[in-house]
């Protein structure tokens, strides 16, 4: 990170900081705090001591993680980086908007547990497998993976979540019409990845960028498949989210799969609004494992779990598998077997 975004610092400059960091058994990070006392650092003792005061001020930043990554964002000259490459950069900074929602959805789930919401726990969070370079075409497992990763697969079966406009189409190609197109087309591959059934859903409203949004279906969808073709079905249950008694109709509105016209595809199902519970994993059908179990893993092999932890409605657990390694991990994305 040290010249990314560009900050005048060469590579022989950094080659030269590691080499005296080997010799001192140091971190590089203090030797550039103390670059005018090295003489193949002198050129660069201005540069290098604003990068050491760029990270000890962030470090001293006592933020919440969604607060911390836009002050990261900013300060570090990132998002004046991405800005300048365009259209291009404007999709990946979408990309660390949507980072930061995930950060505030993570603080909820910490407030609703009683817990502290800390950036080390964020991350422990989201450090999940998704590598479809390891992907096993006879593994009988789901696979997560972008439309773009899909390109040249098939499957039995395929889910494609998020089919909103303002997501799929992105909001910054809504009014593009070359940059549309290209998304229309990418809809078409994701759409064609499946060979007997494809699921589509979209959500009555979702977190994005640290806001509420309300999209409707997209319009690949709502427009542009017969609705001959679409079946229509409505989730079972709406987890509670208010106390507030809202206006929604007292009885079962769950309709029964039926062929809907496009515009009725774009109106939300209601569910009648119970008081909040506070969010547990029983909550979700998880059962938590003991200490000292031995589980498998899909990929890790098996192990030991060595501590588990509610939080809010999930499970961490740290589990020591028998290759050697020693990983955390979120009970609704593990899916540990325990060995009896």
């Amino acid at each position: 990170i040290i010249n990314e975004p560009k900050r005048k610092i060469g590579t022989a400059t950094v080659e030269a900081i590691e080499e005296i960091a080997k010799m001192q058994g140091v971190p590089m990070l203090e030797v550039m705090r103390h670059a005018e006392e090295y003489v193949a650092l002198g050129k660069n003792v201005g540069k290098l001591k604003d990068f050491v005061a760029l990270i000890d001020d962030l470090r001293r930043e006592e933020a919440s993680p969604s607060r911390l990554i836009p002050l990261v964002f900013e300060r570090s000259g990132y998002l004046d980086m991405l800005r300048s490459e365009g259209f291009e950069g404007e999709g990946r900074i979408a990309n660390v908007n949507e980072f930061v929602s995930a950060a505030v959805e993570y603080e909820k789930r910490c407030e609703e547990a009683e817990e502290a919401a800390t950036l080390m726990g964020f991350l422990e969070e989201i450090n999940l497998v998704s590598d479809v370079d390891k992907y096993d075409e006879g593994a009988d497992a789901v696979v997560l993976m972008t439309v773009h990763s899909a390109k040249g697969l098939e499957f039995p079966i395929v889910f494609l979540a998020g089919m909103e406009d303002g997501i799929f189409p992105s909001v910054q190609n809504l009014m593009e019409e070359d940059e549309l197109q290209e998304e229309r087309r990418l809809a078409y591959v994701a759409i064609t990845r499946a060979k007997e059934k494809l699921y589509v859903t979209h959500a009555k409203n979702r977190m994005m960028y640290g806001r509420t949004a309300y999209n409707p279906l997209s319009r690949f969808i709502r427009d542009e498949v017969p609705r001959t073709l679409i079946l229509e079905d409505a989730p079972r249950r709406i987890p509670p989210r208010s106390t507030e008694r809202r206006p929604f109709p007292a009885q079962n509105t769950r309709p029964t799969p039926s062929h809907r016209t496009p515009s009725e595809l774009s109106r939300p199902a209601f569910a009648t609004a119970t008081p909040k519970e506070k969010s547990t994993p029983a909550t979700f059908g998880l059962s938590m494992i003991k200490e000292g179990a031995r589980v498998r893993h899909a990929i890790f092999g098996e192990g030991v779990v060595l501590s588990a932890k509610s939080m809010g409605g999930d499970i961490l657990y740290t589990v020591k598998f028998d290759n050697g390694q020693e990983k955390r991990l979120m009970a609704t994305f593990a899916k540990l077997e325990e060995i009896r």
